[in-house]
């Protein structure tokens, strides 16, 4: 590590000094974890609502016609808050990965 300042180092190296960035980084990241947990869990709950679904199909139990639109919107219901889940721990994932950068390459020293 080096202090901060302009260097013409290469390839560059992150300065050790404190960024005024590093603030905004730490909340982002702190608002993560909320986010990879509901991926995960969002992710059994999918997984859970396939196998059984599969499960009791294989069984050979007929379904209505009732059930089978049940059965559609629920998959449907399931896949869209997936998709919602992980498109929204993504873009927090960027944020909180380009806020780290800021904090790190700025040659601005929070102190």
């Amino acid at each position: 590590m080096r202090p901060c300042g302009r260097s013409r180092a290469f390839p560059p190296t992150p300065c050790w000094c404190t960024s005024a960035a590093l603030p905004q980084h730490t909340e982002l990241g702190d608002q993560l974890l909320p986010w990879a947990v509901g991926l995960f869990v969002v992710a059994a709950g999918q997984w859970a609502w396939f196998f059984f679904r599969n499960r009791r199909q294989a069984s050979g139990t007929r379904s209505t016609d009732t059930r089978s639109t049940r059965t559609r919107v629920i998959t449907v219901a399931v896949a869209v808050v997936a998709i919602v889940v992980a498109v929204a721990t993504t873009v927090n994932v960027v944020q909180a990965g380009d806020s780290e950068a800021r904090a790190t390459w700025s040659s601005e020293s929070g102190s």
